[in-house]
């Protein structure tokens, strides 16, 4: 896992679910905001360099019938080593493409079109959730916000895992969360996962 709060953006990195309850995250210094962690708080200080380590999710693999493994969705999902080469990841990705050029396309005259195509991309939106563009994810679908959500220019989701996104949360101008990660092992990455 990867946290880093920098002066000019603020990255989570986890390949694990995420989730952002409450917070208000801003990306103009260090300190400025706080994340929560599956449940888990924490606020950047000085004395800290590192959040404390996520519980991990329970596991409850999905077995393919036909194939007798896990499917690479389902891996994805769950935080395992996957083939983002996948035909069913592929599409998701082209799908999220495609939204997501036609919300930064919108104008600010068109927010009812802006809310119609983020009820599609996501999982789920909250009422009066509020994203400027750009905007840029993944899936889209993996991600679900509360209602009020506020996100400022420049948001960055990379939706690998399930993110989740609370009531009344602000999100300043340039928020980066990143459930994609890869391996460090370069044996492993030539396998291509």
């Amino acid at each position: 896992h990867f946290f880093e709060i920098s002066q000019y953006q603020i990255f989570v990195m986890s390949r694990l679910p995420v989730k952002v309850l409450g917070a208000f995250l801003l990306a103009s210094g260090v300190g400025a905001g706080a994340v929560i962690l599956r449940d888990q708080l924490w606020t950047p200080s000085p004395l800290s360099s590192a959040p404390p380590a996520p519980t991990p999710p329970p596991t409850n693999p999905v077995v393919d019938s036909e194939k007798g493994a896990t499917s690479q969705l389902q891996r994805m999902l769950s935080g395992e080593l996957y083939s983002c080469i996948d035909p069913e990841l592929v599409v998701g990705r082209a799908r999220a493409r495609r939204l997501v050029r036609d919300f930064n396309q919108t104008t600010e005259e068109e927010a009812v079109l802006r809310g119609k195509i983020l009820s599609e991309l996501f999982g789920a939106v909250g009422e009066e959730a509020w994203i400027e563009p750009p905007f840029h994810c993944d899936y889209g679908s993996n991600i679900f916000v509360g209602k009020g959500l506020q996100v400022n220019f420049g948001a960055v989701v990379l939706d690998c895992a399930r993110v989740e996104v609370g009531d009344r949360v602000l999100l300043g101008p340039g928020v980066h969360i990143y459930t994609a990660t890869h391996p460090v092992d370069p044996k492993v990455r030539a396998q291509g996962l």
